[in-house]
This record gives C-alpha cells, structure tokens and sequence, in this order.
C-alpha cells in the first residue's frame, strides 16, 4: 500500500459560471457561484446559514 492521497484540485473560480457573475451576498465575501448553485451565498456561508437556523429548533 501506498501512503499517498489524492487530493481534488482547488479552483478559485468556479468552471461553470453563470453569464451574470453571481457573487455570494455575504458581506466580505466575493466568491463568484457556479451556475448549479440555486442559493445567494457560496456553499460556505450558506452551510453557516442552515446551522444557525437549526441551532434554533
């Protein structure tokens, strides 16, 4: 067995992007959302989003 690890390739910019350059809506934050993201937040806000609300039930 080989010790190493395949890690994915990380891209600043999402390869599938939508024409109107959506950025996520959290303040400070300027991640541009791929065009199969429904939401207004990049995934790691809107991750912080859904807990926070559920941290409420």
């Amino acid at each position: 067995m080989s010790n190493t690890t395949l890690k994915p390739k990380k891209h600043s910019t999402p390869r599938k992007t939508k024409t109107q350059q959506r950025t996520c809506r959290h303040s400070g934050c300027g991640k541009r959302l791929s065009m199969y993201n429904p939401h207004e937040f990049c995934f790691l806000h809107f991750r912080q989003l859904v807990s926070a609300d559920y941290r409420y039930l």
